[in-house]
């Protein structure tokens, strides 16, 4: 950061701590919109997250006891897939305030976690197991609407503003002039200045432009090969990474 040695320095060792530490794969990293807490998700399913300040570990979630009485080595263990910090605003510091963490994993589970939370379970837990894996996943933090994609190549939208939480669009692929998704959805981000706008990518070499109005996708762009989180937009520019 800046060329700074000392900065550089406590960067290594939060890799260190980040990477070292557990022996399982990272699969999925994000920073809070303050840049302070870095969430860490892990190829067994657990979620970490650190204070970049201090290079403390603040907290772990979806954490599993496994003891010598209940230990199963036949128990799949579904990694972590994507990550998205919820925010909700405060009026009196005209601020946003990170308070929710919000993971999806690969048997299909988008859960949402509070940090605050000493109990570290669940504050919701939408099944979408039936669908196959989930691997895209955003929120329009203006709106509390959460967007999902998978395996079965559906674009789902989640109503977060009241429980219990069900699917209020369900895009898919149809045999229109405009094309829709035809393989897995590994990528999902909404437009954050026109939260009926969805954009989303997938293996199928399409990055579709879903508009929620009317229900149907209303233009993509043919190339990007997304196999990861790569969509993001800012300023009327999108990108996305291709593999």
């Amino acid at each position: 950061q800046n060329g700074h040695p000392e900065s550089a320095f406590r960067q290594t060792a939060l890799a260190t701590l980040i990477l070292r530490q557990f022996p399982d794969a990272v699969t999925s990293l994000k920073f809070e919109i303050n840049e302070v807490w870095l969430a860490c998700g892990y190829g067994d399913g657990m979620i970490r997250v650190y204070d970049t300040n201090s290079d403390i570990l603040e907290g772990e979630f979806n954490k599993v006891q496994t003891t010598i009485w209940n230990y199963d080595p036949m128990e799949t263990k579904f990694p972590v897939t994507n990550m998205v910090w919820m925010l909700s605003r405060v009026a009196k510091f005209d601020a946003y305030r990170t308070k929710t963490l919000v993971t999806s994993t690969g048997d299909g589970h988008v859960r949402g976690w509070d940090l605050n939370s000493k109990e570290r379970k669940p504050l919701f837990d939408i099944d979408q197991s039936k669908h196959g894996g989930t691997y895209g996943l955003d929120i329009h933090n203006g709106t509390k609407m959460l967007a999902t994609g998978g395996s079965d190549f559906v674009l789902r939208i989640y109503d977060l503003n009241e429980e219990p939480y069900k699917v209020c669009a369900s895009l898919k692929h149809s045999h229109e002039n405009e094309p829709a998704h035809f393989n897995r959805i590994f990528s999902v981000k909404f437009d954050p200045n026109e939260p009926n706008i969805v954009y989303s990518g997938g293996w199928d070499k399409i990055v579709s432009m879903f508009d929620l109005r009317a229900n149907r996708p209303i233009c993509h762009i043919s190339g990007p090969y997304i196999s990861g989180d790569t969509l993001d937009y800012k300023n009327g520019l999108l990108l996305a990474g291709s593999y």
